[in-house]
């Protein structure tokens, strides 16, 4: 996220923090403008799978609160109208303090397949971990907060195959755990 006379939000991602939505560059001076989705979009949706590039976990952050998975962003690809959307973690402001960390749900219009940022195009696929529970209907969609700082910071996704899903922002800069939990969640 860039603004207006400060350095660019760590994350890896071009967004603009003007009142249209985020935006992402494209290509030589052209920006998409990417639609913010509310979680409960996601309820009743068939998702056909969940694409994303597992970046490790540096050392320092491993404790028992690790994710699985860390990534930048996922991408959830739907059958249907809803088409694909993308998870991500971002920063939402809290007046008089610093940012919390948060995850927002935002509108795909590019293949499941790849991501993009930095400038570059990655390919994405869906890690092994999650190929046997997908496809699924998401049957419940839970947001929470995950980092105590009173702001959605999670998504549980409870499928019809008995597993739940966590997607979570876990630590700076800008990262997505991903959990995979057979028969509920477990507390973290």
């Amino acid at each position: 996220m860039r603004r207006s006379g400060h350095k660019p939000f760590s994350g890896k991602c071009h967004v603009q923090n003007i009142e249209h939505g985020p935006v992402y560059r494209a290509g030589f001076a052209l920006y998409i403008t990417l639609k913010l989705m509310e979680f409960s979009a996601l309820s009743g949706q068939r998702l056909l799978s969940m694409r994303l590039m597992s970046v490790g976990t540096h050392p320092a952050w491993v404790d028992s609160s690790t994710p699985q998975i860390a990534t930048y962003a996922a991408n959830l690809e739907f059958a249907g109208k809803v088409g694909c959307v993308q998870v991500c973690p971002c920063e939402v402001a809290i007046p008089g303090k610093y940012p919390a960390l948060g995850i927002e749900l935002r509108d795909w219009p590019e293949p499941p397949g790849i991501q993009r940022w930095d400038g570059g195009e990655y390919g994405v696929t869906t890690p092994e971990e999650l190929q046997q529970l997908l496809p699924a209907t998401i049957q419940d969609v839970r947001p929470w907060d995950s980092m105590g700082e009173g702001r959605v910071s999670a998504l549980d996704l409870v499928l019809s195959t008995g597993a739940t899903l966590t997607l979570r922002h876990v630590f700076p800069p800008m990262m997505l755990g991903v959990d995979v939990h057979i028969g509920g969640r477990h507390e973290l």
